[in-house]
């Protein structure tokens, strides 16, 4: 059986764009890490905002070992639906990839 040439890697061999899969794995992976970033921030977010200890209170150590996997949850979720858009806006992206590429101010 042969397989497609667009399942191999799970990525197309070019786009509308005609770009390599080098580029857009680079992309892939850069809107991945800026997702998770983003992931991060509403986490730590949320626990200086009071959501672990809510969590845990009369909860004993049952509620304290799980409070973390549940703002984790509440963080991916909130990174999906309601993305801040800091690393497009900053080229906070480009900058984690090299630190020595510097977005031109506007």
């Amino acid at each position: 059986m042969t397989l497609p040439l667009t399942s191999i890697g799970g990525l197309a061999p070019t786009t509308g764009l005609n770009k390599p899969d080098a580029a857009m794995a680079s992309e892939t992976a850069e809107a991945e890490m800026g997702r998770r970033f983003e992931e991060l921030l509403w986490s730590e977010m949320l626990k200086n905002a009071g959501l672990e200890k809510a969590l845990t209170m009369n909860g004993g150590e049952g509620a304290s070992a799980f409070s973390r996997y549940v703002i984790d949850e509440i963080a991916s979720d909130l990174a999906d639906k309601h993305p801040l858009g800091l690393s497009e806006r900053t080229g906070l992206y480009a900058e984690m990839m090299d630190p020595s590429v510097k977005e031109t101010p506007e």
